[in-house]
């Protein structure tokens, strides 16, 4: 049983070192026994390595058989991240699982001008692991260079597992490619950008209720639809039956608004 705080430390990984088999770590938590709870805040963490480093990295313990709890609760909280390709990584191919974690109030430059093997991020939570309360909240994400590679602010990948989602009021630069890449299996969710999809919502894990609403991202609605004289916008979808299925017109409905043209 263990408690682990980081705070207030000034941390600079430079880039005359390279490693190329496995990345560098400013914070790096990684857990071969239960740990009750990590807190890393306040923490300044600069880099010049732009490709192959983690400026916060927590990895719960391989969990046989799953999901046992490895970490009781995370928090990564009001830290200045500068420079980093991946920045803050919760989870990854260990099938650990964390029982709540909040990522709040971190302000995050992200490098793009080279590139992590498949894109950039700011905040990406899951892998292969089990969050059973996951929130992630007042988050202010940009770009710190030039560059014209991937850049996602946060990521859920269709890996993770997520009992509860809370996800709003994060401020993440136009630059982005997606604000949010959510493909998670993601059981509950709240807040307006944890209801914000790229397209119609089907994970099958999902429990939705009659009457609750799913938003499409404002990086998909701008485009007219529909035939002239019937044009429209697409601004999300009405669930309207209760459960897992997501068929359109049969548990969604699409909210639109007429154009006019």
């Amino acid at each position: 049983m263990t408690d682990i705080l980081i705070d207030s430390n000034t941390i600079l990984i430079t880039a005359d070192h390279p490693i190329t088999d496995d990345p560098k770590n400013a914070i790096g938590v990684i857990s071969g026994s239960f740990l009750d709870s990590v807190r890393i805040s306040n923490n300044i963490i600069r880099t010049t390595d732009t490709y192959y480093a983690f400026a916060v990295r927590v990895f719960p313990e391989n969990a046989t058989p799953p999901p046992r709890i490895g970490v009781g609760s995370v928090e990564i909280v009001c830290n200045t991240i500068t420079g980093f390709a991946q920045a803050i990584v919760v989870g990854g191919s260990l099938r650990g699982a964390v029982a709540s974690c909040s990522i709040l109030n971190n302000r995050i430059d992200v490098s793009v001008s080279k590139t992590w093997p498949v894109y950039n991020s700011a905040i990406s939570v899951g892998g292969k692991s089990t969050t059973e309360r996951l929130r992630i909240s007042g988050n202010g994400i940009r770009p710190c260079n030039a560059g014209g590679h991937l850049f996602y602010g946060i990521v859920i990948p269709d890996t993770a597992t997520i009992g509860s989602l809370a996800m709003e009021s994060n401020d993440i630069a136009d630059e982005a490619q997606f604000d949010v890449s959510d493909k998670g299996l993601v059981r509950r969710r709240k807040g307006r950008q944890a209801l914000t999809f790229t397209a119609l919502p089907t994970q099958s894990s999902a429990t939705w209720k009659a009457g609750e609403v799913a938003y499409l991202s404002c990086k998909g609605s701008g485009r007219k639809l529909g035939a002239p004289g019937s044009q429209y916008l697409l601004k999300g979808w009405t669930r309207i039956t209760d459960g897992s299925n997501s068929v359109l017109n049969t548990d969604w409905c699409e909210n639109r608004v007429p154009t006019g043209t």
